[in-house]
């Protein structure tokens, strides 16, 4: 980072570490002492979080920084990705095993739903596969969705998937995403290259280290245009041919 980025860091983390314990501890405090009467005999929440016995994090070395951890820190994440992979309904399984050239998956994730995107962001996402017709599209949407480029036999969208299952698959050349940290780790897990599109929060900061390992290329939603989003599919496709 630069020394100004760096600046920036240092800054948001003193002031999270003064507003911490003179607004959020306090709020939370009250809020722990209304749903739990006998509250009021345990120790305060600053001292609760201090004393941590265990911490569990959803993180692993192969997708972050280095950093120092105290021995009660264990790193755990991956844990959801499954041993043994569920396999995919017949209808998921045919489409994707008839995909000579490849298929790409989109799915921005549950809380974020592709189809309550602006008109320009919706249509610089579906128009971004159009230099590859050939290639067959995976859409998670709770409604139907049609790409012009594309014939609707080549187009499968379905309000839910089983993202390991299709991850798995052989066929999946390239993977969009809203950058959750999830999604990300089962990405690098199955060996699928990722475009992200980061909304908010912990994604924008997954999609840098994806950037930084060469293993993704970040579009944030605030810059996505019909421009910048092919040009990453581009990149990543030309790539995995």
């Amino acid at each position: 980072m630069t020394f100004w980025q760096r600046m920036y860091n240092s800054l948001c983390f003193r002031f999270e570490d003064l507003a911490h314990p003179i607004y959020f501890i306090l709020k939370q405090q009250k809020l722990m002492e209304s749903l739990f009467p006998e509250a009021k005999n345990w120790p305060n929440l600053e001292e609760i979080r201090r004393n941590v016995s265990l911490v569990l994090l959803n993180t692993h070395t192969t997708l972050g920084t280095p950093r120092p951890y105290a021995p009660n820190m264990i790193v755990v994440g991956g844990m959801q990705i499954q041993k043994d992979i569920e396999p995919l309904p017949l209808k998921i399984q045919t489409f994707l095993d008839e995909a000579v050239k490849g298929a790409i998956f989109v799915s921005l994730g549950s809380s974020v739903l592709i189809t309550k995107l602006s008109k320009n962001q919706f249509n610089a996402i579906v128009n971004a596969f159009k230099s590859y017709q050939n290639v067959r599209i995976l859409i998670k949407s709770d409604e139907k969705i049609t790409i012009s480029s594309h014939k609707e036999s080549d187009i499968l969208v379905e309000p839910c998937f089983n993202q390991q299952s299709i991850l798995a698959h052989s066929r999946i050349r390239l993977f969009i995403t809203h950058g959750g940290l999830l999604s990300k780790t089962e990405a690098v897990h199955f060996g699928k290259p990722i475009v992200g599109i980061p909304f908010y929060f912990d994604p924008h900061f997954n999609m840098k280290l994806a950037e930084q390992k060469s293993f993704g290329i970040s579009v944030p939603i605030e810059t996505l245009n019909a421009g910048n989003i092919a040009a990453a599919v581009d990149k990543v496709l030309s790539v995995s041919r």
